[in-house]
């Protein structure tokens, strides 16, 4: 079997986002889920002109968002009302995740303002170390800050992609414990 990296894995753990996404929303009529990978821009932009009929508000967000290369965006809309929200994904193929692969992913959710962003290590889970920092600084995976005098709330969680299993282990670490988790959450934002 030859040797994976990380980008190897984008596909599959894409497409298990997208199943447990919709498995795990209230009325998954009511809602796009679409999966964008590498740029975000013009991911949005080229999905908006091509066969996707999206309302204002994403073209607005499309228009406004900076252009970041991104292991994996989520992107569910509710169709009804036209509200939506974005999840990054970083992916990593490391022995162990630490503050580093932590840091990148919240500079992504900050520039793009995404109020989600998981990590996720293929095959691997947190460090020791790591995890004994997550669990004492609960604030470290739950952001607020002022954005044009409103609230933004970032929250972030740690997951493990098993690629012989094809699904994902949960760490209990950081705010969002899990993907039905994150649906909940989502779901409460586009509703």
């Amino acid at each position: 079997m030859m040797n994976r990296i990380e980008v190897d894995f984008y596909d599959e753990i894409a497409s298990e986002l997208v199943r447990q996404i919709k498995a795990n929303l209230s009325n998954s009529e009511t809602y796009e889920v679409r999966t964008l990978i590498g740029g975000i821009k013009s991911g949005l932009l080229e999905m908006i002109s091509g066969d996707y009929n999206t309302g204002d508000l994403l073209k607005d967000f499309s228009k406004q968002v900076h252009q970041l290369f991104l292991d994996i965006t989520i992107l569910i809309e509710n169709k009804v009302n036209g509200k939506f929200e974005i999840a990054i994904f970083e992916i990593k193929k490391v022995s162990t995740l630490g503050l580093t692969e932590l840091s990148q992913l919240i500079g992504y959710c900050l520039v793009s303002r995404a109020k989600f962003g998981i990590l996720i290590n293929v095959d691997k889970a947190v460090s020791r170390n790591f995890s004994i920092i997550l669990d004492d600084d609960p604030h470290l995976t739950k952001i607020s800050r002022k954005m044009d005098g409103k609230n933004l709330i970032h929250e972030f969680g740690v997951m493990v992609w098993n690629s012989e299993t094809k699904s994902f282990e949960y760490t209990n670490s950081g705010a969002i414990k899990s993907i039905p988790h994150l649906v909940e959450k989502l779901e409460e934002l586009v509703a």
